[in-house]
């Protein structure tokens, strides 16, 4: 039973790091490999919750346990079994989108200042845009702005080192001192 209990709170932490992992928006070039950690370690925490459950009959049929027994080491394997379920289709929906997740069109970096704006097409049935943008080295994206436009409306001037947005109902700009504000 011990085994067990300590693979149950294995399977639980590795859990707890895929959504840890999926809550932030990275940077395009670490998305896939967040993609990729987080298939790796759904198919690792697969193995060992089948490796839970053949530990769980084999200790129980040799020691002979009592129903109590066998109740407790299921009832842990089924409450890994059904976490890992729910935790995939919640990590998954985050990390990977499932067709609803923006795609990255755009990069741009302003000489000013160490901030990297990132243009995502998020428009389903209609034109709509997101900025996001890095502030210093981490590679963690923070959503800035939304707007009604394609991303070839998006146009950066390297002269004035600002960014402009071209929609149907007006022009937005940003400078390098509003992007560190927001």
């Amino acid at each position: 039973m011990k085994r067990i209990v300590q693979l149950f709170f294995l399977i639980l932490s590795l859990q707890l790091i895929n959504i840890v992992l999926a809550i932030p928006y990275y940077i395009p070039s670490w998305q896939k490999g967040i993609e990729w950690f987080t298939w790796i370690n759904y198919i690792l925490l697969g193995l060992l919750l089948i490796l839970m459950f053949i530990l769980a009959i084999t200790q129980n049929i040799k020691k002979k346990s009592n129903a109590t027994k066998w109740i407790g080491s299921m009832s842990l394997c089924l409450l890994s079994g059904g976490g890992i379920y729910v935790g995939f289709f919640a990590t998954i929906f985050m990390v990977i989108g499932m067709g609803f997740s923006p795609t990255f069109e755009k990069k741009f970096s302003y000489k000013k200042t160490p901030v990297t704006v990132y243009v995502y097409e998020t428009g389903f049935m209609e034109p709509g845009i997101t900025l996001m943008v890095r502030k210093g080295w981490l590679p963690i994206l923070k959503e800035v702005h939304q707007e009604e436009a394609t991303p070839d409306d998006v146009i950066f001037d390297e002269n004035k080192d600002c960014l402009y947005i071209y929609s149907s109902r007006d022009t937005v700009q940003f400078d390098a001192q509003q992007i560190m504000k927001l």
